[in-house]
């Protein structure tokens, strides 16, 4: 425990410099945390989702109150907030701001946990992760994106320690918070691991009926679930597809082209999202069949990326998953063919350029940023590199396994052909020949006479 502890501490200190450095440079531009959250999106306020929505419904769980009608999670995720309500909205925000920074410190350090152990990597993920605008989104609002996909993240790498039970708890409980966490169990049904699945899914029901009819009664639990249920459906159909924030494909491409979002080219669109969701399990199903190097994680990033093609309110904080899965890419970007070397690592650099704050700061308008989606369009740019990259790994693994294949193919032939010599070596069947033939027509054929050394060719001892 202690050598892993002082050898994280030991990576950390390669890029103390880098983050004090990126930690100067806003303390410069922006001088205090409210000129920050100022400056990201609209609403001057500190971690107005905090205030407005998390806050509120603690309360109304604490006193059995209706929860707001502005909540749209569930009312698990309502209970959560409950110990914030017995304090003062006041210091309940500065508990929730601590809560941010040791999830964010969480989310970086188990990212770098995962990437190889190399000083360059830790430089990039530094620069990349702390400068994320998903990241800083994130912050801005107060919101739990950075703590539902630190949470999956944990739960994929629990699963690789073979620590099922603890992931499927950790993954069933950010389903119960969030829902959309459920797609992540698409992986697990590719590796056909029906106990996690059922752990997943008890953990999941447990969160979200038991637990809270065990504390507010069975008819408030599913009164308030439907009642929620309703409002987000109505919030996704009305507000997220024509809100400039929103990252979600159909939303971005009817920006760009300045069309209505209730034309009818919006519902091809959105159909396209789809195709582009059942392409990107595919790949998960490759992912999940080769056996690739670090495919959990992989898989984590292809099932992340998927996001903004089927959630219109794919909101700025939902890409805090990006930071890795460009540092991984840019690991393993060798693996690119040399013809297409060059196009990735364009791809490459102009999705860290469109995901980076410093983009945002030099258009001096957030709206420009997220209106032309700009996350939106470094997420496309990472998933098809992904794509490339898992498939050039798949075809690795499948030629490396070739020779292995004709070797057993090699061997049961020459066990096969073994058998056979065994079998015509066998003492023939003394019957006339034509019921050999008839019956046994792979059978050495006997004559009904001895044979003599000129029909045989070599010297036969004829029976006395």
């Amino acid at each position: 425990m202690k050598s892993t502890i002082s050898e994280l501490l030991k990576r950390l200190d390669y890029k103390i410099i880098i983050f004090l450095g990126i930690m100067l440079y806003y303390i410069i531009d922006w001088g205090n945390f409210k000129n920050f959250t100022a400056s990201i999106d609209h609403d001057n306020s500190i971690f107005p989702d905090f205030v407005e929505f998390y806050y509120p419904a603690g309360k109304a769980i604490l006193h059995s109150l209706p929860l707001p009608d502005s909540f749209y999670y569930s009312t698990f995720a309502a209970i959560l907030f409950v110990p914030f309500a017995f304090f003062s909205l006041p210091l309940a925000t500065i508990l929730w701001g601590s809560i941010q920074i040791i999830f964010i410190a969480l989310l970086f350090i188990v990212y770098l946990q995962k990437l190889p152990k190399n000083p360059t990597i830790g430089y990039i993920l530094t620069f990349i992760f702390f400068t994320n605008a998903a990241l800083l989104n994130n912050l801005k609002w107060g919101q739990v994106s950075v703590l539902i996909f630190c949470g999956i993240f944990i739960a994929f790498l629990l699963y690789e320690q073979n620590k099922h039970t603890l992931s499927a708890v950790i993954l069933g409980i950010t389903i119960a918070v969030k829902f959309f966490p459920a797609v992540f169990l698409i992986y697990f049904f590719f590796k056909k691991d029906w106990k996690y699945l059922a752990l997943c899914i008890f953990a999941t029901i447990t969160c979200l009926l038991i637990v809270p009819a065990a504390i507010v009664g069975w008819h408030e639990t599913l009164q308030s679930q439907f009642a929620i249920s309703g409002h987000a459906s109505t919030m996704i159909r009305v507000l997220a597809m024509d809100n400039i924030d929103s990252q979600y494909f159909a939303s971005v491409i009817t920006r760009i082209m300045r069309m209505p979002t209730s034309s009818p080219f919006t519902g091809i669109l959105v159909d396209t999202g789809y195709l582009a969701v059942l392409i990107a399990v595919c790949l998960v199903y490759v992912v999940s069949k080769t056996g690739i190097k670090n495919s959990p994680y992989w898989a984590w990033g292809i099932l992340s990326a998927t996001i903004p093609f089927w959630i219109p309110s794919a909101w700025p904080h939902y890409f805090v998953f990006l930071p890795f899965l460009q540092v991984l890419i840019f690991d393993n970007i060798q693996r690119v063919n040399a013809r297409w070397k060059m196009p990735a690592i364009m791809l490459w650099m102009f999705s860290v350029i469109l995901s980076n704050i410093f983009i945002a700061q030099i258009v001096q308008n957030w709206f420009r940023f997220v209106g032309v989606g700009s996350l939106f369009w470094s997420n496309l740019f990472i998933l098809i590199l992904t794509a490339f990259i898992v498939l050039s790994h798949a075809n690795q693994v499948n030629q490396a396994t070739i020779p292995e294949t004709n070797h057993l193919h090699h061997r049961i032939h020459h066990e096969r052909d073994k058998d056979e010599e065994q079998v015509h070596a066998r003492p023939a069947v003394h019957l006339p020949g034509d019921l050999v033939a008839f019956f046994f027509p792979d059978a050495p054929r006997t004559p009904d006479h001895p044979q003599t050394e000129h029909e045989c060719g070599d010297q036969v001892d004829r029976p006395g």
